[in-house]
């Protein structure tokens, strides 16, 4: 794709001088460029206004919208967004062109970096949650590192603004399979526990040097994260901090009330908090729309264990009220009535869908009319499309 060549004479949106190229794909490109006003050099995405289908330069607009919320250390700055003729443009700092994929093909990191790393992942993405805004596509190549080895979380491409809706269609998948969470890949929303789940993801990636999930073609990936075919990180890297991987096992958790409750919970979780007590379940806030969710503690959606009984003193064992003999004969006259009028109704259905003279039992499977089975797993049939349409 070619882009108009905005040179010194002609400034874009009379301000940005360009510069070098930092990058291209199918829709536009990014490049390094001065600001003339302010005398500071910034990175500019451009996207060619006439050869973008309209998907396009919604999820353009989305971007430039989503990031400008978030004023955070750990994400990329927005400073400027707009037209000129025939191009859109939006322009943010200039960090060094270095992302945590590079870092990681170089081998797996030190714990202490990998957790601190993702720690900071996790504080933009708190801040991100609480206007709004779901990233839905976190993975090592969109998370950049500063010259004094900090991370920013950038690309809000496909970011999803609460109140502005989805602008893709129906079922459409959005974000890379290999991070996506289950329930996405089930053709579930994003939540703020599906961004969790992708920082999961990331630290195993970040810890182990090597994908969490893999295949040969997109599909295989997703049927493999839909399945948890992941490699326990405790055997693939041992002498990890066993409180690290269970911080990991726990994000990445395939059920999403499993996960933590919040972004800000498992960055404390990573720093050796306790936020059993601290932290509390939002997931949603206002910015959010939808239904109102209560404030719960953070453990509240797991499954809570019943306390050990107290032992009884002698006395107490004796004072103790005993059940009645009557009950107690009632409450197995009951059990036993109850065996028995469903073992008669089992019975008799199997009778009745029995052919005579039949010895075996026909099992049918029913595929819901929503998806197709794939290797046992079910993906909506628009997931399954798109999933086909990245292998071509």
């Amino acid at each position: 794709m070619t882009l108009p060549d905005h040179s010194v004479d002609r400034l874009l949106a009379g301000r940005y001088a360009l510069g070098s190229t930092l990058g291209a794909g199918g829709m536009g490109e990014v490049r390094t460029a001065t600001d003339v006003r302010l005398g500071r050099e910034v990175a500019v995405k451009l996207l060619r206004l006439d050869g973008a289908d309209i998907d396009a330069r919604r999820r353009f607009e989305t971007e430039a919208r989503a990031a400008a919320r978030i004023a955070h250390p750990n994400a990329v700055a927005i400073y400027d967004f707009g037209e000129d003729t025939d191009t859109a443009y939006l322009v943010m700092e200039l960090l060094p062109a270095r992302t945590v994929a590079e870092e990681i093909a170089d081998g797996p990191l030190e714990e202490s970096r990998a957790r601190r790393f993702a720690a900071e992942m996790l504080n933009a993405l708190a801040t991100a949650h609480d206007v709004g805004v779901i990233h839905r596509d976190i993975k090592p190549q969109n998370v950049l590192l500063t010259a004094d080895d900090h991370v920013k979380v950038g690309d809000f491409g496909i970011a999803k603004i609460a109140e502005a809706g989805d602008a893709t269609r129906t079922g459409m998948l959005l974000g890379t399979p290999a991070y996506l969470a289950p329930e996405r890949l089930g053709g579930g929303s994003a939540t703020p526990r599906s961004d969790i789940y992708s920082v999961g993801v990331v630290l195993y990636e970040m810890l182990t040097g090597r994908k969490a999930f893999s295949g040969e073609a997109p599909i295989a990936v997703a049927n493999a994260v839909q399945r948890g075919a992941v490699a326990p990180l405790r055997k693939v890297r041992r002498g990890v901090d066993p409180a690290l991987v269970a911080v990991v096992e726990r994000a990445m958790a395939r059920d999403p009330k499993r996960r933590y409750a919040s972004a800000r919970a498992m960055a404390a979780a990573l720093r050796g908090s306790d936020t059993t007590q601290a932290d509390t379940v939002v997931s949603s806030s206002p910015a959010l729309g939808g239904d109102a969710t209560l404030a719960l503690p953070v453990d509240a959606t797991q499954t809570l264990r019943s306390p050990k009984p107290s032992r009884m003193t002698t006395r107490e064992r004796r004072d103790r009220p005993r059940a009645r003999p009557s009950r107690v004969a009632s409450l197995i006259a009951l059990c036993v009535l109850v065996v028995a009028v469903v073992a008669g109704v089992l019975i008799a259905g199997a009778s009745d869908q029995m052919s005579p003279g039949s010895t075996t039992t026909s099992t049918s499977v029913v595929v819901p009319s929503s998806g197709v089975v794939v290797n046992g797993s079910t993906l909506p049939r628009a997931v399954e499309r798109d999933l086909r349409e990245l292998e071509r």
